[in-house]
């Protein structure tokens, strides 16, 4: 078993229309391979990708406030988020640090 050291969080806002926000470095200042997102207020769809690409609520991953994403994005240099609800919400998007899939 690893423990999670997440450092470097990074917010953005869920709009009505689909965002690209880049991927966050790692404490080593390498792009993270796996990042813990989280939402604010409401809801958002989240998926991991590259910078022109989208994402609906039928591609993405439904995330709640209380309900955490642990996601492993090696590859990839964006996070594609779109808002769940009526509402703008904020996401925080941090890096993972350690753990089985550290580089």
């Amino acid at each position: 078993m690893f423990p999670l050291q997440i450092t470097g969080t990074i917010t953005a806002v869920a709009t009505g229309a689909s965002t690209a926000t880049a991927i966050p470095n790692d404490g080593a200042g390498n792009r993270a391979a796996v990042v813990y997102i989280t939402v604010e207020d409401e809801a958002a769809y989240v998926r991991a990708g590259e910078s022109g690409d989208s994402v609906t609520n039928a591609t993405g991953i439904h995330v709640t406030p209380g309900t955490p994403l642990l996601m492993y994005v090696s590859g990839q240099t964006h996070i594609i988020h779109l808002q769940g609800v009526a509402g703008a919400d904020r996401i925080s998007i941090a890096p993972v640090d350690n753990g089985p899939y550290q580089r």
